[in-house]
């Protein structure tokens, strides 16, 4: 079984490393605690929602690719001639701070049951006049 997935726009992204420090009382005792930034849980919440609408009526079994290719808006001061060319992303963010953040929706909205069935992945950064996300899923055999 294989999905394809093209998500019109620049993509989605904040980092899942970017946390903040919450304080609260527990029992009396003020209590610190790590938490995800509010942007990427505002990130990932909108994400899972635009995915959601492409997920299968039951999760993929087994192990699963993903491949998902990134592309941006055209950097300002792009010269007319190169605006027709897909041109390599090598500028941040990561490529797999990328993947982790969709990889977690593609989760969360149902695609498959966790994360860690992804054992392969392939993850592309580009620059294009069409921003976009195309994503591929899929189903692998158990061995290889």
């Amino acid at each position: 079984m294989t999905l394809s997935i093209t998500l019109p726009g620049a993509p989605i992204f904040e980092s899942h490393q970017q946390k903040k420090i919450v304080q609260f009382k527990k029992g009396g005792k003020l209590v610190k605690s790590i938490a995800q930034s509010t942007k990427y849980t505002s990130a990932k919440k909108r994400l899972t929602q635009i995915l959601a609408q492409y997920a299968p009526d039951k999760p993929i079994a087994g192990p699963v690719e993903i491949e998902l290719t990134a592309y941006w808006p055209l950097r300002s001061g792009t010269k007319k001639a190169d605006r027709e060319k897909v041109e390599r992303k090598d500028t941040k963010p990561d490529g797999d701070n990328v993947m982790k953040l969709y990889a977690d929706c593609l989760e969360s909205a149902g695609f498959f049951t966790n994360d860690s069935q992804a054992s392969d992945e392939i993850t592309r950064k580009r620059w294009s006049e069409d921003p976009r996300v195309e994503i591929v899923i899929t189903q692998l055999d158990q061995f290889v």
